[in-house]
């Protein structure tokens, strides 16, 4: 794939101002903005994996302090007697003796995380704490305003847009790198070059990341039911960056 025809394509499905023949201009002074070929083109890019940050959005707070992961679960304790006798199993609950961690107790906040699986064509909502361990949402109560409803939606917008900026970042940083070493080499051999690209100075397959939407994403996995689909019909689409 060209660095241009890379660059361009990662805005095919993105508003932009003015028209898309600006992008190739643009395409330039990103390239040449306070660099120049007897620069160095710079490190190689590196691909941010999306964050808790990215993917989760406060939606209320803790009604009561939240149990610690796995507390309340029964626990055995069986002793043997020095002759060998058993003694009868005693069952008890250790859910009093477990410290209730910092994130979890009453008033702290709750956080709606997406999570899509592109590959396997699914998707689920996620209630955590700031520290990123799972909820149980009957201990819940939404912020004002908000219900099940308004909190996906709100969590959707927020996913759709750092998804944009997360993959947006790393295709910028990508043909800029690869444009800037390419020129670089082409300064150095002067004509002689011909022009000539190194194979490792190509966009190879699956390098420019495509953007995928949460919104868009959902309500195809959801067509044939009406509930999620539903759910998010109506939502404002306007995105602000």
């Amino acid at each position: 794939m060209g660095l241009l025809a890379g660059y361009t394509g990662m805005y095919m499905d993105i508003p932009v101002m003015g028209s898309k023949a600006q992008l190739y201009p643009d395409f330039l002074d990103l390239i040449f903005r306070g660099w120049g070929s007897q620069y160095d083109p710079g490190a190689p890019p590196t691909y941010r994996q999306r964050s808790f940050e990215d993917t989760s959005r406060k939606i209320g707070r803790l009604t009561e302090n939240h149990p610690a992961p796995g507390a309340g679960r029964p626990s055995v304790q069986q002793q043997v007697e020095s002759t060998g006798a058993l003694t009868a199993p005693v069952i008890f609950n250790d859910a009093d003796d477990v410290k209730v961690s910092k994130h979890r107790m009453a008033g702290k906040p709750v956080f709606l995380s997406l999570a899509l699986n592109l590959e396997a064509g699914c998707y689920d909502w996620l209630y955590r704490d700031k520290g990123k361990k799972f909820i149980n949402p009957k201990y819940l109560a939404y912020d004002e305003g908000l219900d099940r409803r308004k909190a996906r939606g709100l969590v959707v917008q927020h996913y759709d847009r750092r998804e944009r900026a997360r993959i947006t970042d790393w295709n910028r940083e990508v043909v800029l790198f690869l444009a800037r070493r390419r020129i670089i080499k082409w300064a150095q051999e002067g004509s002689a070059s011909m022009g000539h690209i190194n194979s490792v100075d190509f966009l190879g397959p699956g390098v420019i990341q495509e953007l995928v939407y949460a919104r868009s994403f959902i309500q195809q996995e959801a067509a044939s039911s009406h509930g999620e689909a539903a759910m998010l019909t109506g939502m404002v689409t306007t995105y602000s960056f």
